[in-house]
Order: C-alpha cells, then structure tokens, then sequence
C-alpha cells in the first residue's frame, strides 16, 4: 500500500494469504497491518492480523478475546419482559452509538453487505433490534424446551 496523495491510496497485491476457515466480519488496513474480525456459524468470534511490514512469511495472528467484565450481563427482575430489558438497555441514550447498534444488527443477522445508517431512522433501527432480540428468545426457548423435554 502506498500514499499518492492526501486522498488517495493506491494497492498493490504483494502476497495472496489464506482466510481461517471463517467469514470476514470487518477489517482495517494500516500501513503495516490488516486487523480482521472473523465469525462462524456457531457465532464464535476471532479477531486476526496480519503484519506485513518485513520480508518474513506473512499469516493471521489470532488475538485473544477476553470475556465480559463481572456484572456486564444484563439481570432481569422478576415480571419484566426480557425483550423490553434487553432493548432498553441497548438503546439508553448515551451507551451505544447509532452506527456500533446497526453494524452489530446486521452481525448479528449475519447480513452481508455494506450499509448506510443514515438508511435506517432509530424508529425503524429499534424495532428490527428489538424484533432480533424477541425472535433469538424465542429460539433460546424453544431449545430449551426440546431439550427438557428429551430427558429420559
């Protein structure tokens, strides 16, 4: 990668480097490193670079992620609904940026494709959270449900 310009960047291919067996989530490109966030089926994260500022064989790097802080889980009081918890907290003014709740829907909903988020109003933005949240209880439930029921 070289710098034409004030604006401008030009990329040149220098080495093809194999993907871990994962899909790309998002990425960043500096100067001398690529930082790649990678998710399977089974929603599991990595987080990857790539060095390329030496002439040594260049790889992914993974990082490690570390869990939640304590008390980071959202704890629910007896008689509130979970869906209406969850998407409060999401949504309490000031916690998360507009941008970080939509790229995380669309992660989450594992849609591929660039978006605007000047596309979605918060109106339109909270209800498809809010619907993303009702539909993986629900999932969580139903699970939860077949699984007992399987006990012998």
């Amino acid at each position: 990668m070289t710098d034409v310009g004030s604006r401008d960047i030009e990329l040149i291919m220098k080495h093809t480097v194999v993907k871990p067996d994962m899909d790309l989530i998002n990425f960043n490109v500096t100067l001398l490193h690529i930082w790649a966030l990678w998710s399977n089926v089974e929603v599991d994260f990595n987080v990857s670079t790539i060095y390329y500022g030496s002439n040594q064989p260049i790889q992914w790097v993974s990082s490690v992620l570390e869990p939640p802080p304590e008390g980071y889980c959202l704890t629910m009081q007896h008689g509130i609904d979970p869906r209406e918890a969850y998407c409060s907290y999401i949504f309490h003014p000031g916690r998360f940026d507009r941008t970080l709740i939509t790229k995380a829907l669309y992660m989450f909903r594992r849609v591929n494709m660039q978006f605007d988020v000047r596309q979605l109003s918060m109106t339109v933005l909270k209800e498809r959270v809010c619907q993303a949240v009702k539909d993986e209880i629900q999932n969580e439930f139903k699970e939860f449900v077949v699984s007992d029921g399987n006990r012998h």
